[in-house]
């Protein structure tokens, strides 16, 4: 149950992606960004969600027993929730 629950958390954020680069249906506030400054924008957070993907990835293949992936899924999900509040300070700086 709680691999089905992590992969779905995985592939939720997988998916997500998109969405957030089409806007995410929230109206602008202010003068949109010309393309170039999106394009990198959007390519950067989802540089930041690999990067995330990929330490999850790393944690679950090293888990020993069902505490160790309870933690990696609580320390994925964080650094997601900190990615997805426009949070900066990844671990490694990204």
């Amino acid at each position: 149950m709680r691999k089905t629950a992590l992969a779905a958390a995985v592939l939720s954020l997988a998916f997500a992606a998109p969405v957030w680069a089409a806007g995410g249906g929230q109206p602008t506030t202010g003068p949109t960004p010309n393309f170039d400054e999106r394009k990198a924008e959007v390519l950067k957070k989802v540089d930041e969600q690999m990067i995330i993907l990929q330490e999850a990835k790393v944690c679950i293949k090293a888990a020993k027993n069902h505490d160790d992936l309870r933690t990696c899924r609580e320390k994925h999900m964080a650094e997601a929730k900190q990615l997805r509040e426009g949070k900066q300070n990844h671990p490694n700086g990204q």
